[in-house]
């Protein structure tokens, strides 16, 4: 303001005090300035008036006062932003108002402008801050609040995703904003417009939870509904808050990782078609891995390995597989159950003596099957107490014995394969009702059926 009094007094030198134009005068702050000759001075504020006074050098004391003050009010220095147009008039004195009353009026119609920095966001300025360094405190504010939130003890860097530039302005004095609230409005001052369906038993107060809006909100954003008749499946516009920024997190870590053992496949003439065997068990490898994550709001959106060690070769699993053709009557050495029933008595202790086989109860004249495939080598009735009974060799060192049968199917000398009808369930012999009497021979020595079946 000082600079703006030297400017007008030397244009008042200059040009004369009883001069009857009007002569513009523009000062650095927006100020225009008419001078003419006159017991009065009007001032306008955007072409509307504010006032008349009788002396114009009290019209810049008090635009100086009010600059001051303002600078005070600010700790800054302060410049007026309104167009001031100063005209001199002839009025009467009742017309004209005092000079306190006049600074009254223009602070009312005045903006104090200061020296500000805006954070421009993607090319947008969102806040406006006192400095620079503010500026650089309210980005590294919005990245700690993010790691405090999601990060971890391997998080290594927190980085803002879109472009943030600081860029000095002039502002409204009262728009300039503390770190904490311009950290708070960009962290939640944002929209997206959201497109909702809705759906059955919605309405806009239901919905507005859900998107963190006011039902009131989404009204003023749908002019053209009705929010008491909006129907299911209609489509709905909602204003939905969401951050002006991303803040993404780089973690680093090592982990140690197992790498599964592939499996492959060798043939030899020597086995069955139907059978396999392990040549060679598989071993998981073991790597560590130095690995590189980003995330988002705790979401993992890409993971990137910067470098392997390997501390162990996996090895690979090795399976023989058969080519020759099994003949009729080899067993596989799988067996299956051969009748169909419940189980009466188990192989093991049993009134007082050792049962040495597997009993399944049926209804007489159920069909006994193979347990595995092989060669009859008894088939008759049995004085020993087993009665009606049939002995398979299966030639691989197992032997099936199936007893107390009402009838038998097969002879001496009958290759049988898994799952051929032998025999039919009875009870002869010492029996106590119709069943099926078990075992299985392996070497020469009765071992228990439920392990093989």
């Amino acid at each position: 303001m000082k600079r703006i009094k030297s400017f007008l007094k030397d244009k008042r030198n200059t040009v004369g005090i009883g001069m009857a134009t009007a002569v513009l005068l523009s000062s650095t702050i927006g100020f225009a300035v008419y001078q003419e000759s006159g017991k009065a001075y009007e001032v306008k504020v955007d072409k509307e008036v504010v006032g008349v006074v009788s002396k114009k050098s009290s019209i810049d004391r008090v635009l100086e006062s009010i600059e001051d003050e303002k600078s005070t009010e600010y700790k800054k220095e302060v410049v007026l932003d309104e167009a001031i147009e100063v005209e001199a008039v002839k009025a009467e004195k009742a017309e004209m108002i005092e000079p306190e009353e006049l600074k009254s009026k223009l602070e009312e119609k005045v903006v104090a402008l200061v020296d500000a920095v805006d954070i421009v966001i993607e090319g947008e300025a969102v806040v406006s801050v006192d400095s620079q360094e503010d500026a650089a405190k309210i980005v590294e504010s919005l990245k700690s609040r993010n790691m405090e939130k999601y990060g971890t003890e391997h998080t290594v860097e927190a980085k803002i995703v879109q472009s943030v530039e600081p860029k000095a302005s002039k502002v409204d004095a009262n728009q300039v904003k503390s770190i904490e609230e311009a950290v708070e409005i960009i962290e939640t001052g944002g929209v997206e417009v959201v497109e909702h369906e809705m759906k059955p038993g919605e309405n806009f107060w239901t919905i507005s939870k859900d998107y963190n809006t006011t039902s009131e909100a989404i009204e003023a954003a749908n002019p053209d509904k009705d929010p008491t008749k909006v129907r299911d499946g209609e489509i709905v516009k909602i204003n939905s808050p969401k951050p002006y920024i991303t803040v993404e997190l780089v973690e680093e870590l090592e982990v140690e990782e197992e790498t599964a053992f592939e499996t492959t496949y060798e043939t030899s003439e020597e086995m069955y078609n139907d059978t396999e065997a392990v040549k060679t068990e598989g071993v998981n490898g073991k790597s560590k891995k130095k690995i590189k994550k980003t995330s988002v709001n705790g979401n993992e959106v890409k993971s990137e390995v910067l470098s392997e060690e390997i501390l162990l070769e996996p090895v690979s699993k090795v399976i023989v597989k058969g080519t020759k053709e099994r003949p009729s009557g080899v067993g596989t050495g799988n067996f299956q159950t051969p009748a169909n029933g419940y189980i009466s008595s188990r192989f093991g202790p049993r009134w007082g003596t050792i049962h040495r086989g597997l009993d399944i109860a049926a209804p007489t004249g159920t069909t006994i099957v193979a347990s595995d495939s092989g060669k009859v080598t008894y088939a008759g009735y049995n004085n020993g107490g087993y009665g009606y009974m049939v002995k398979i060799s299966h030639g691989n060192g197992f032997e099936t014995l199936y007893a107390h049968s009402s009838q038998l199917y097969v002879s001496v000398g009958d290759v049988v394969n898994a799952g051929d009808v032998i025999a039919a369930i009875g009870s002869t012999g010492n029996s106590t009702g119709p069943h099926l009497h078990f075992e299985v021979i392996k070497n020469g020595e009765k071992v228990n059926p439920e392990n093989y079946i």
